[in-house]
C-alpha cells in the first residue's frame, strides 16, 4: 500500500496456501493495512497498535518509509516478521522504526535472530 494516498498497490501469493484460504487470506492482508493507513495520524507504525481479536483485527502490517506492507498467513508475530524482514531487506525503514515495531509487536522470535539482536543493542 502506498503510504500516502492508502492505495493498494499490488497484492500477491506466496507459498502454498492451502485450499479455500487464499481470499481469507488477501481480506485480512489488505484489512490490516487499511486499518493501519486509518491510525497513521495517531503515530501508529504496525496493525498491532490497533488490534482487535474478537472483531477479527490482527497485527501484521508494519510501516515503512514508502509503503505499508502487509501479511497473512501466519500467527500475527509470524506476519510482522515478514514485513519488518521485507523492509529490512528493502532498506525502507529506519532502525528505531525497525525497534519500536518488535517491541510494539512482542515479536518475541524476532529479538533472538542475529541480525535483531545487533539492531536491539
Amino acid at each position: 500500500m502506498d503510504r500516502k494516498k492508502g492505495k493498494i498497490i499490488k497484492t500477491v501469493l506466496i507459498g502454498a496456501v492451502p485450499a479455500g484460504k487464499a481470499a481469507r487470506y488477501e481480506s485480512l492482508a489488505k484489512e490490516k493495512a487499511k486499518r493501519l493507513f486509518s491510525h497513521l495520524n495517531e503515530g501508529h507504525l504496525t496493525s498491532y497498535e490497533s488490534r482487535d481479536p474478537e472483531a477479527d483485527k490482527w497485527g501484521g502490517a508494519i510501516l515503512t518509509e514508502n509503503l505499508i506492507l502487509s501479511f497473512s498467513g501466519f500467527p500475527e508475530d509470524g506476519d510482522s516478521f515478514i514485513c519488518l524482514s521485507t523492509a529490512h531487506t528493502l532498506r525502507d525503514i529506519k532502525k528505531e522504526d525497525e525497534k519500536r515495531i518488535i517491541v510494539i509487536t512482542k515479536t518475541e522470535y524476532l529479538a533472538k535472530l542475529p541480525e535483531i539482536k545487533k539492531l536491539l543493542q
